[in-house]
């Protein structure tokens, strides 16, 4: 079945485990240099986001972050407006991230080894 039919059959309350844990497994087959966290998967704030996280292989944290919004699942892209003035709700619950549909596990192995290449240039900068 392909993501998109299984988008439009899912109810909200289960898109975590029927949509955002397969996906994961699939994402972690992936990236095997991270040991995934992505066993319990709940949403958080005003957005009900779900974020997964891992651990690389020098134990630095990486992760992603869904919504599911209208029948499409998007994850955080990185980016961020200034919609919300700082320590407002909105930008405490994330409204200021930008996101994208996700189209295919592709972009989000991109998404996870462009936060390892980051990580790792920051580790070999000079304090």
């Amino acid at each position: 079945m392909r993501l998109s039919e299984q988008q439009n059959r899912i109810e909200r309350p289960w898109w975590t485990k029927e949509i955002v844990a397969p996906l994961m497994l699939e994402v972690a087959r992936l990236t095997p240099e991270v040991t995934w966290d992505a066993e319990n998967l709940h949403t958080h704030g005003l957005r009900a986001a779900c974020s997964v996280y891992g651990k690389t292989r020098n134990n630095e944290t990486v992760g992603l972050t869904f919504t599911f919004d209208g029948g499409v699942l998007s994850y955080d892209t990185g980016e961020v407006t200034h919609r919300f003035a700082p320590g407002t709700l909105g930008e405490i619950n994330g409204m200021n991230n930008v996101s994208a549909p996700v189209e295919s596990v592709d972009t989000l192995v991109d998404k996870v080894n462009e936060q390892i290449t980051e990580l790792n240039t920051q580790t070999d900068e000079p304090v």
